[in-house]
């Protein structure tokens, strides 16, 4: 454990068999008799939660005096938070993201969620049981308290507002406090790796939601930036336009690949160069290829259903891309 702020400390908890390797939970001190704050849990595993209970022991602070706040829905987030959850603490999350934390506990979303796969031209039936979102889930229904952008959070001397970064969920939410120009951003943005932009459904643009929420974060005054993976950022402003400069070519790298010929998201997903394990899409292990894809698609649906920019045509399940 870390102290990184005042009365604020860094729990890093590990995500076993997880390419994140870590998720940084922070743990925000109340003064005297006041309630903690517990920013992310990770993963429902015996080894992630071991880590969080020795953090939490190392700190001094008891769950029935420690409330949770959830940025996202993920697991890696949110995977302990029915093991936490007791009759004197409090869950928070979005509303949004609230309606997704129940239904991860049973089967139905998850089958659902894979069949998405059949859009976007998968060879293989990839199973919801090799998602590692589900192998990690919460399996307890508990009850949340919403927290929606403008609401606000006080915790010891801290005053927080909670800030809208949807898009790499649906209801993905921070903490910002003005008066020590703190931020929390959960997966919003990241040093070194970039956040899944997956697709949720038809009616909602996650890149375009996530684009303008990068945007937006150059409005804050930070200082200290406190991100949910790997290292601290030390500069927002520049991370954000690296991270609009990355979603920028792969929007045309996506365009490129279709100019060739009509193509679906596992083939756009294949012609991209990623960070990834050499860079080789078709090397890549099924949960990985499951979220290379998704995000292929993500970029081919923003291209089509908010720009305008290119033709979707439906052979049987799958859809296909081509220019104007």
């Amino acid at each position: 454990m870390q102290e990184v702020f005042q009365n604020i400390y860094l729990i890093k908890l590990p995500l076993p068999q997880n390419p994140l390797k870590n998720l940084n939970s922070y743990l925000i001190m109340g003064k005297g008799g006041d309630r903690s704050l517990l920013i992310d849990t990770g993963f429902n595993h015996p080894e992630t939660e071991a880590a969080l209970m020795e953090g939490l022991k190392e700190a001094g602070v008891r769950l029935e005096e420690t409330d949770i706040l959830i940025t996202h829905s993920h697991s890696d987030h949110s995977g302990l938070a029915g093991k936490l959850k007791n009759e004197h603490n409090t869950v928070y999350s979005s509303s949004r993201d609230g309606v997704l934390i129940r239904d991860y506990v049973g089967e139905h979303y998850w089958t659902e969620l894979i069949k998405n796969q059949r859009f976007m031209g998968f060879p293989y039936n990839f199973v919801h049981t090799d998602h590692p979102g589900h192998q990690n889930k919460n399996e307890i229904q508990y009850d949340r308290v919403s927290k929606d952008p403008g609401d606000t959070v006080t915790v010891g001397e801290y005053d927080f507002e909670v800030i809208d970064f949807s898009g790499h969920t649906p209801g993905q939410i921070g903490l910002y406090e003005k008066r020590h120009k703190l931020l929390f951003c959960g997966d919003h943005l990241l040093l070194k790796i970039t956040p899944t932009i997956k697709f949720w459904n038809f009616d909602y643009d996650c890149l375009g939601d996530y684009l303008d929420n990068l945007k937006k974060m150059n409005d804050f005054d930070v200082e200290h930036l406190f991100s949910a993976h790997r290292e601290f950022i030390p500069d927002m402003r520049e991370r954000v336009a690296q991270m609009l400069e990355h979603h920028d070519r792969r929007l045309n790298r996506s365009l490129e690949i279709i100019s060739e010929k009509p193509s679906n998201a596992w083939t756009v997903a294949s012609g991209i160069t990623w960070d990834y394990l050499g860079g080789d899409f078709t090397k890549f292990p099924p949960p990985q290829q499951w979220f290379a894809a998704n995000e292929a698609f993500t970029h081919l649906e923003h291209l089509f259903a908010s720009r305008g920019d290119i033709k979707r045509q439906a052979v049987g399940d799958v859809f296909f891309y081509s220019l104007k």
